[in-house]
C-alpha cells in the first residue's frame, strides 16, 4: 500500500530477535544492536523495532519507518505543561482518574489492576509465541539442518516458559485481558470525541547500552505498565516528543540531552484522529519545542 502511494523503500532495519525485547550488551549474539544516536550515542536503543527508531533519528532523508508493537520526577513538569496546553488546544478539561477504584467497581474485584493483570501479558505471549511461531519454526529448522536453531537469551527464556505453560494459565490470562479491555474502552475511551488517555512514556533517563544485567527473565510487562495499556485494550497509541532532559554522560563526560515523550491513547477506530491531532499540535506550536531533528539532540 505504501509503495502504491509513492513511498520508496530504501532498506530493512534490524529488530530484536523475534521482536522480543533485548539489551545490547547481554542479548545480541549473532548481530550488533543498532546504535541510538541521541545523547552520547551509547544509550539503549530499546526494542523491538530499535533499527527503525535509530534510523529515523539518524538520517534526515528518511521520512518515516515502520515497526512492530508487540506491548520520573524530573520529567513531571514537562508532562504537566504539555497536558495543560493540550487541554487548552482542544477546549477540554483534564481529569486524574483513580484507575484502580474505577476498575474494581467495573469488575467487581478488590485487588486493583496491577494485581488483577499480574502475568497476563507474559502468559499470553509466552504461550502463543511458542506454539504459533517457535514450535513450527523449530520443526522446520531441524528437518532441514538436523539440529536445533540458536535462540538469543531472551527468546530462550520466554519460549522455555511458554512450552511448559498449561492451557489453564493461558485461558485465565485471556479472560483477564478481555475484561480489562472492556473496562478501558467503555470507561476511559468510549469514543474519539469524549476522551484521550495520556501517560508518561519516556522520561529521558540514562540507560547505557554497555551495562551488564542479570540473566533475562521470561516475565515481561507484569502488572500494569503504561506501555501495555493500548496493547491489551487494542487501541491506537501515539508517542510524541515534548521536551528534553539534561544529564551528565559518563561516556562523553559532559552534559547531554535525551528525549522526554508522552503517550496518547485514543478510542477504538481513532487512529486517524490521533494523527490529525498531532499534526494540528505541530502546526499550532502546542506542546512542542520545535522541529524534531536527527542526531544527538532532538532540537
Amino acid at each position: 500500500m505504501l509503495i502504491d502511494l509513492g513511498a520508496v523503500v530504501v532498506g530493512k532495519t534490524k529488530t530484536t530477535q523475534f521482536a522480543l525485547g533485548e539489551r545490547p550488551t547481554a542479548d545480541y549474539v549473532d548481530q550488533l544492536a543498532p546504535f541510538n544516536p541521541r545523547g552520547d550515542g551509547y544509550q539503549h536503543p530499546q526494542g523491538s523495532s530499535c533499527g527503525t527508531g535509530a534510523s529515523v533519528a539518524s538520517y534526515e532523508w528518511l521520512d518515516f519507518g515502520t515497526g512492530s508493537d508487540t506491548g520520573g520526577s524530573t520529567s513531571m513538569p514537562i508532562y504537566t505543561s504539555f497536558t495543560s496546553r493540550l487541554a487548552t488546544f482542544l477546549n477540554a478539561t483534564t481529569e486524574t482518574i483513580n484507575t484502580n477504584s474505577s476498575f474494581n467497581a467495573y469488575s467487581n474485584t478488590t485487588e486493583g489492576i496491577s494485581a488483577y493483570l499480574g502475568l497476563t501479558y507474559s502468559n499470553i505471549t509466552n504461550y502463543d509465541q511458542y506454539r504459533l511461531l517457535a514450535q513450527p519454526f523449530k520443526q522446520q529448522y531441524e528437518s532441514k539442518f538436523g539440529k536445533s536453531p540458536y535462540w538469543n537469551p531472551v527468546t530462550r527464556a520466554r519460549w522455555s516458559r511458554g512450552v511448559s505453560l498449561p492451557p489453564s494459565s493461558y485461558e485465565s490470562a485471556t479472560a483477564h485481558y478481555k475484561l480489562f479491555q472492556q473496562w478501558f474502552r467503555s470507561i476511559l475511551t468510549p469514543s474519539c470525541e469524549e476522551a484521550l488517555v495520556l501517560y508518561p512514556m519516556g522520561p529521558g533517563t540514562e540507560d547505557y547500552r554497555d551495562t551488564y544485567v542479570k540473566e533475562p527473565t521470561a516475565i515481561f510487562a507484569s502488572g500494569y505498565p503504561g506501555t501495555v495499556m493500548s496493547v491489551l485494550a487494542e487501541l491506537p497509541d501515539y508517542t510524541v516528543p515534548i521536551g528534553e532532559r539534561v544529564y551528565y554522560s559518563r561516556v562523553t563526560e559532559r552534559n547531554e540531552t535525551l528525549p522526554v515523550t508522552i503517550g496518547i491513547v485514543g478510542g477504538k477506530g481513532c487512529d486517524g484522529m490521533l494523527v490529525d491531532l498531532v499534526v494540528g499540535l505541530v502546526e499550532e506550536g502546542v506542546g512542542f519545542v520545535g522541529e524534531v531533528r536527527t542526531g544527538s539532540r532532538m532540537y
